[in-house]
């Protein structure tokens, strides 16, 4: 979870969609996201030049089996403008939302199978 988060502050959107499942889904601001290639479409839809930072609470694991478990955590959205020069980047927090995930096992290890964002408080 948190590696995918950073390779989508860091603009590595493949690397990120390789932490979701091929069949994942996400949920978001009541829409439904079917598949790897519909969340890349959400990604990549971001605005060019977007500087984001997702900070998560710690994971509580819930509803665990062999090849599944659950999760949920809070998490703030920072967003980053530039303000006089490429390096100068003011931040400042944007949202608080909950994330609930739902993680696979599968050949190449523990996937992402299912995210719902939801929106707690715009900040």
């Amino acid at each position: 979870m948190y590696t995918a988060l950073r390779h989508i502050d860091g603009g590595e959107l493949d690397a990120a969609l390789e932490h979701f499942a091929s069949d994942a889904t996400v949920v978001r601001a009541g829409e439904l996201l079917d598949g790897r290639d519909a969340i890349g479409g959400m990604l990549r839809a971001r605005p060019a030049g977007r500087e984001t930072r997702h900070h998560c609470t710690n994971l509580a694991f819930t509803d665990t089996s062999p090849d599944k478990v659950s999760a949920s955590c809070y998490l703030v959205l920072y967003i980053g403008t530039h303000d006089g020069g490429e390096d100068a980047i003011n931040w400042a927090p944007a949202s608080l939302v909950d994330y609930v995930v739902e993680f696979s096992s599968k050949d190449s290890g523990w996937v992402i199978q299912r995210l719902e964002i939801r929106p707690v408080a715009q900040l």
